[in-house]
């Protein structure tokens, strides 16, 4: 996840979806593992010949581009708490990324919570490569640290297969296992473009 991407269409399915299920099974804490992501304002130049670049207002860019910004919800939603965790990702480190994740979620309490997995596409391609994405193999390892009753959640985007919501949906369950109850939510219309899976851990 990147702060260019925040409160895009998209987030108002991912969030709404979370608060909501939150809600529904009376947890009080979401974690968001955002595999963080550097990104920075647009450039703006002007229209005119010369073309001359203005400075983009840093404070326009932090309320309107900044991840962290979820946080504002609590205090706001009941006694739910949103964290966002940003420790930066990349593609050439995540083994361990995955490891250092999952060390600081067996240490977290036995408290039921929901820990949402935000990588930029969700599972990796089939085809090309994009370091924004995260594998069967990494999810199934931070399943396996989660305690009793926590909820893990993917949020995954649509890419070019017809079947694509039932090819993620088999990978999530590789993930955390078939014998386990899985949700899936999405949007309609113009807020179709992703899915979001869950599974609560027995």
């Amino acid at each position: 996840m990147r702060d260019s991407y925040y409160a895009d269409k998209l987030d108002l399915i991912k969030w709404g979806t979370l608060v909501a299920r939150t809600r529904q099974l009376k947890m009080k804490r979401i974690i968001q593992v955002a595999y963080y992501g550097e990104s920075g304002p647009p450039t703006i130049r002007s229209a005119n010949a010369n073309g001359s670049e203005i400075s983009f207002p840093e404070e326009v860019w932090t309320l309107m581009r900044n991840i962290s910004n979820i946080e504002l919800l609590n205090g706001k939603c009941g006694p739910l708490i949103v964290e966002v965790w940003k420790e930066p990702f990349s593609h050439d480190e995540r083994v361990e990324y995955t490891k250092r994740l999952c060390e600081r979620l067996k240490a977290q309490s036995k408290e039921p919570k929901l820990v949402f997995l935000d990588p930029d596409i969700g599972f990796n391609p089939e085809k090309g490569y994009n370091g924004g994405h995260v594998r069967v193999s990494e999810v199934g390892q931070i399943w396996s640290v989660l305690h009793k009753s926590d909820v893990l959640a993917l949020f995954q985007h649509r890419y070019p297969n017809a079947k694509w919501q039932d090819v993620r949906r088999e990978q999530f369950r590789q993930a955390v296992g078939h014998d386990i109850e899985l949700k899936s939510y999405c949007g309609e219309g113009d807020y179709g473009n992703a899915i979001m899976f869950l599974a609560q851990k027995r």
